[in-house]
């Protein structure tokens, strides 16, 4: 899985006694698994870049497979000569630069030269359909094209090595990328307990057993040998594992080791190695072990159904706030809000956002000794920012001093719990950002706050660095962002199709076993797009600005859905979809009783609540309830 490949810089990694072969050991091919996408887009055996700058070196991504001591080799089919990339052999490492890459083929314009470290090493012409191999062997790394040789590298490897590709152009892409990896010397099924294997020697391994922590986060691996030995367990996600523990050189018979940085609720693939002074070594038959779920954290007494985000414009001072005068005028209907006070300044520092701690705030909450919970949001939503916390969850000191600094910031400030707004990493931090918020959640809720993240809105789970099964666990509340389904640069069309939230309410049925949609609060929202119908939306209001834009006449109905590409020639409702045409565009916004639509259905669907972006400018019609009422008379305090 993804989020332990970064642990080998410092989980693998046997000390320079073990040998760098392994009696026995035989290369298996496998397909490549892309991971720590940025910038980029896998698909199969096959990543490509799909956003960053064109010519810069800021995409990319590494194998989930790693070749952690001894022999190993990674190939690529190339399909296109010419676009600018790096593809090769690579100890973990953050960014994407091509510099960072130890063994690789440089691609361009009909050339695969060898580059190591960035550094030229040799030339080396391609056609569409050679096949590229760099192999470690006996310690020493060679280059091939079509089985012949290109270069002899005089660079020692240092292990782990992972497959890793640098894109640089826009398109760039790295296909049919296969590794070769050590199989099993020995034994053959498993199971969560037992396996065991002999190698040439006679270094039995017998009585393998997983004791996973209360927790989920960790698990002990034990198991005996015949004679003296040594002793190292590989684990991951399936059977290319991935990652070495810590190596454990004292022999012994009996064997315990610690693996960590696992995900509760989890199954993983393992099997243990050990070497006697002879230079015998075994691999242990595959087992399994699945890492318990942890304990839902204690409810609230405050049922937290109805809060919003809140974000001062900057324009003015903050008591002169439209989006803070309006929270205060409607603070006794919110169970909790959601301040947009802080932002990620660096992989471990947060940097506060205008407004932060008003009094206007702080009065009319908790802090002020009335019920609305006051539960700032930490973004992470822009610029660098994603790329940050993307750092941050593959790095274990990093996350810690992160997760602290969190911990201390809703401590020292006496916040009732914090809401992160954490966007656009890549699809592959799925697991490790998992375990980040398993590992923040566990801490908070020590110290008896609340974690809850803003989430996209999802109809599977096959996108995104979302985990609703895994974080509906470890979070109180997950405030799924029910719009943006035409967004600000998209072209004109309902911000938020009711066929569409009802697909995203239909999958958050199925988390749990259709039963944690309670913990899922539905956002709306209070904006609106306008643009040209043949081109891109580049306006934005809250819902009062639109109404005001049009004087209060709108249509509710539009065909929009019914050619819309976005839907991807599948029938989606629009429901009820107030629209007009502006002096700014085909404008598209939601009134009361098209955001009525979205909480009924959620409402119908179990969830916990109702949020929305962003607080102020609510629209005003059609009657008779306020918003505010409307929202009450489904999810009533």
């Amino acid at each position: 899985m993804l989020g332990l490949v970064l642990c080998a810089v410092a989980c693998s990694g046997k000390s320079s006694s073990a040998p760098t072969s392994y009696s026995g050991d035989a290369l298996s091919p496998v397909d490549v698994a892309w991971t720590q996408l940025v910038n980029a887009s896998a698909s199969g055996s096959t990543i490509t870049k799909s956003g960053g700058q064109p010519s810069a070196d800021d995409a990319g991504g590494v194998s989930a497979q790693s070749i952690g001591d001894g022999d190993g080799w990674l190939e690529v089919t190339v399909a296109d000569t010419a676009a600018f990339r790096f593809v090769g052999l690579a100890r973990p490492h953050a960014g994407t630069a091509d510099g960072a890459v130890d063994f690789a083929f440089r691609l361009q314009s009909g050339r695969a030269d060898v580059y190591e470290d960035g550094a030229w090493r040799a030339d080396n012409t391609v056609v569409a359909g050679d096949v590229l191999r760099v192999a470690v062997q006996s310690g020493i790394v060679t280059y091939s094209k079509n089985g012949n040789a290109v270069y002899t590298s005089a660079q020692a490897p240092a292990y782990p090595l992972l497959a890793t590709a640098a894109l640089v152009d826009a398109g760039a892409a790295i296909t049919g990328a296969r590794m070769g990896l050590a199989a099993p010397a020995g034994g053959s099924g498993g199971g969560g307990s037992g396996g065991g294997g002999s190698g040439g020697g006679g270094t039995f391994v017998a009585g393998v057993m997983a004791a996973p922590s209360a927790g989920g986060t960790d698990a002990t691996i034990t198991w005996t040998t015949s004679v003296p030995a040594d002793g190292q367990v590989q684990y991951g996600a399936d059977t290319s594992y991935g990652t070495w523990s810590v190596y454990a050189g004292a022999s012994s018979t009996s064997h315990s080791i610690d693996v960590g940085g696992l995900v509760p609720g989890t199954t993983y693939h393992y099997r243990v190695r050990s070497e006697d002074g002879a230079g015998n070594a075994v691999y242990s038959a595959d087992a399994q072990l699945t890492t318990p779920s942890p304990s839902a954290p204690a409810p609230s007494g405050n049922r937290h159904r109805f809060c919003g985000w809140l974000q001062a414009t900057g324009y003015v001072p903050i008591e002169q706030d439209p989006g803070y005068l309006a929270f205060v005028a409607h603070a006794a209907d919110f169970d909790a809000v959601h301040p947009m006070w802080y932002s990620l300044a660096s992989t471990t520092t947060f940097k506060a956002a205008y407004g932060e701690g008003s009094s206007l705030v702080r009065a009319n909450t908790t802090a002020g000794g009335k019920r609305t919970l006051l539960i700032p949001t930490i973004a992470a939503a822009d610029g660098s920012q994603p790329t940050w916390a993307s750092q941050m969850i593959h790095d274990a000191t990093l996350r810690a001093q992160h997760e602290a600094a969190i911990v201390s910031l809703v401590v020292s400030k006496g916040y009732d719990g914090i809401d992160l707004d954490y966007e656009h990493l890549p699809d592959g931090d799925k697991a490790a950002f998992s375990q980040f918020a398993t590992e923040l959640g566990q801490k908070l809720h020590a110290q008896g706050k609340t974690l809850s993240f803003a989430v996209g809105g999802l109809t599977s789970a096959k996108y995104s660095h979302w985990d609703y099964e895994v974080l509906s666990t470890v979070a109180d509340q997950l405030h799924v962002m029910g719009y943006d389904f035409h967004y600000l640069g998209s072209h004109p069309g309902p911000v938020a199709p009711l066929g569409w939230v009802q697909q995203v309410l239909a999958y958050i049925g199925t988390i749990g076993g259709g039963g944690r949609a309670g913990r899922f609060i539905l956002g709306l929202p209070n904006y609106g797009l306008a643009g040209d119908d043949s081109g891109v939306t580049s306006w934005y209001g809250s819902s009062m600005d639109c109404i005001n834009l049009v004087g209060g006449s709108y249509a509710t109905t539009t065909t929009h859905m019914s050619v819309c590409p976005l839907t991807n020639g599948l029938p989606m409702a629009a429901g009820r979809a107030p629209n007009a045409t502006s002096s700014k565009g085909h404008l598209y916004f939601d009134d009361i009783a098209s955001h009525a639509e979205k909480v009924a259905a959620a409402q119908a669907a179990g969830l916990g609540g109702i949020t929305y972006w962003t607080i102020g400018g609510e629209p005003d019609r059609p009657g008779p309830q306020t918003f505010f009422q409307m929202v009450r008379s489904y999810f009533p305090k």
